[in-house]
């Protein structure tokens, strides 16, 4: 796991127990244009924002499309759908990056953690 990590945009914050006086909640969100990431990495720094990409491709997402959404999207019944209908432009130099096509979900996660830990945002 010799990879960079990423964030995921809408921005809700996961807990207040990850926060000391001194830091601000995390958060996570999936925010499709460049440019909005790079409008908020320039409001909250760059030094508060890590971006963590989990790239997955479109075909895949559909094959793990338990809930059909995808086919949905595809017929018309869902509009502004990410990769259907609407676009989603990939970070360029996401802080980390998780193929989840080369790794299963417990390695994707020990990952992220790993990066996590080096950058000793948790312990």
């Amino acid at each position: 796991f010799d990879e960079p990590p990423i964030l995921t945009p809408p921005t809700v914050p996961l807990s207040s127990s990850n926060t000391t006086s001194e830091q601000q909640p995390y958060s996570s969100s999936c925010i499709r244009h460049r440019k909005d990431r790079e409008e908020i990495r320039s409001i909250v720094g760059a030094e508060n924002m890590l971006e963590v990409f989990v790239d997955t491709p479109l075909e895949e997402c559909e094959k793990r499309d338990v809930k059909g959404l995808y086919k949905k999207a595809r017929a018309g019944e869902i509009k502004n759908f990410t990769g259907i209908d609407a676009p989603y432009e990939a970070p360029l130099n996401p802080e980390i990056h998780v193929r989840t096509v080369e790794y299963s979900i417990e390695q994707g996660i020990a990952f992220i953690l790993q990066d996590l830990r080096k950058r000793n945002l948790i312990s």
